[in-house]
Parts: C-alpha cells; structure tokens; sequence
C-alpha cells in the first residue's frame, strides 16, 4: 500500500538499488511542464541508478497535471533504469500501449520500452527499457465533439460561400 512520489512539486528522484511495486502500491506523478527536473514547470521523474525495476500485479500509476496542457508529441520518461533488463510488469490497467489518464481531460499512451538517454532531446519512444508517456489526446468524447464543431463550422462556411 506504499505511495512513492518524487517531491511535492515536479521533482526527481534518483534510487541505487532495485526499485519494486508491490500489489496495492502507487507510483504518483506530476507533470508541470515539458522536461524532468524540480520544482514548477517540470515533470516527475524516478531514476533507478542501479538495478532494475518490477511492478507486482494490482500496482498503480497515478498522474496529475497541476494545470499544465501538454501538446501531442511530448514526451515525459517517468521510470528510467541503466542496462538492458526490461521493466518486469506493468501497472494496473497500463500495459505496453494502453492509455492513461492525465486528468484535465487528457489521455497518453504508455510504453515501457521508452530510451532514456540523460537528455528529452537525445532520447527516444522505442529500443530501450524505460517507462514514457506519449501521444496525449484529449479524452475520447471531447475528441469526438471537437471533429463534429469542426465539421458544423466547414458546412456553415460553404453555405455561406
């Protein structure tokens, strides 16, 4: 039932050792911004220095904006570990491709093969063994409204023509 948060604000946090998520444990996140770091207009991000990383079935992840609106190609690595071992597991209803939710309306898809590189611009979505999230949508029904507005503003424009 533990919850690990990197900080009250954006934070991050560096773990030597194994980092391991029991059933019924969280890992609570907060994104402020585009890149990791501390403090307000950063994201959350845990660094496993040494070792890997499992996550026992009934895990959760639970994510907060705090009033960022992130755009859709940001990505935020949240899980990072050296070598080649995957992450073992995944969270509770977020498994490899699976959308989460953000709050505010917002979804991203998760992945755990994410190739943390030290830096967001020298990393990558693909070919390593960190967990990102990515491809931020609003939720599904606003998604569907917003096309719908768009296509009564195109009718009303050539009938108006």
């Amino acid at each position: 039932g533990g919850r690990l948060a990197p900080g009250s604000s954006a934070g991050t946090l560096d773990i030597s050792g194994d980092l391991s998520f029991a059933g019924g444990s969280a890992l609570a996140l907060e994104i402020t911004g585009a890149t990791p770091g501390d403090g307000s207009g950063f994201y959350d991000q845990v660094n496993v220095m040494s070792g890997g990383i499992s996550i026992a079935n009934g895990a959760q992840i639970s994510l907060s904006l705090s009033g960022f609106v992130p755009v859709g190609d940001e990505i935020f690595y949240v899980l990072t570990q050296p070598g080649v071992d995957p992450v073992a597991g995944f969270f509770a209803g977020a498994a490899e491709g699976d959308t989460v939710g953000l709050g505010n309306g917002l979804y991203a898809q998760i992945t755990y093969e994410a190739n943390w590189a030290g830096t967001q611009a020298g990393s990558t979505i693909d070919g390593g063994n960190d967990v990102a999230l990515f491809s931020v949508i609003p939720e599904p029904g606003m998604a569907a409204m917003l096309l719908m507005g768009l296509s009564a503003v195109a009718g009303f424009r050539r009938r108006r023509s």
